[in-house]
């Protein structure tokens, strides 16, 4: 979401099933997916709180990257990340830094509607950095193969992972 602030003093909120977000003018990222949400501020404020109101509200700065699971719904995380890396799929790109290719799997299936599977298991760990862009799923898994070394195709309406080395 990018906010603009208005002199009608309307405040914008989000809700998903896990927090509530209240914008006091900003741009930030709202990721509500499986059982997590999570609220990744680039700049301005927002002000965060899980559905479960026995929690205080948590003041984002930039950078700041707030957290609510369906494990835990009275909790926040909070820790500091690098907006940018969270944003970029506005650009119809990935940033990461050393992310495991098992949460790179995640996003494929997101992103493509598409179930990804490791040939082997172990190579759900290893660790990918760069900047990849989204926008053409073929290319996407060509690069994919040339960082880690390992043939990553997709078969039928599946993405599969491993089986030889490029």
């Amino acid at each position: 979401f990018t906010v603009r602030h208005l002199t009608t003093h309307t405040p914008f909120r989000v809700h998903t099933s896990r927090m509530h977000v209240e914008v006091l003018g900003t741009e930030f990222n709202v990721a509500d997916r499986r059982q997590i949400t999570q609220v990744v501020l680039v700049r301005g404020k927002v002000q965060v709180q899980p559905t479960h109101r026995s929690v205080p509200p948590t003041l984002l700065r930039p950078g700041d990257l707030v957290e609510a699971s369906d494990s835990d719904r009275t909790r926040l995380v909070q820790r500091q990340v690098r907006a940018e890396e969270y944003a970029a799929w506005r650009q119809h790109r990935w940033v990461l830094d050393d992310v495991p290719l098992s949460e790179v799997a995640r996003r494929l299936e997101e992103t493509f509607g598409k179930p990804v599977e490791f040939v082997d298991p172990a190579l759900a760990t290893l660790k990918v950095n760069g900047v990849i862009s989204t926008q053409n799923l073929p290319e996407l898994l060509t690069v994919l193969s040339g960082t880690i070394g390992q043939r990553i195709q997709l078969q039928g309406n599946r993405i599969l992972v491993g089986g030889s080395p490029l």
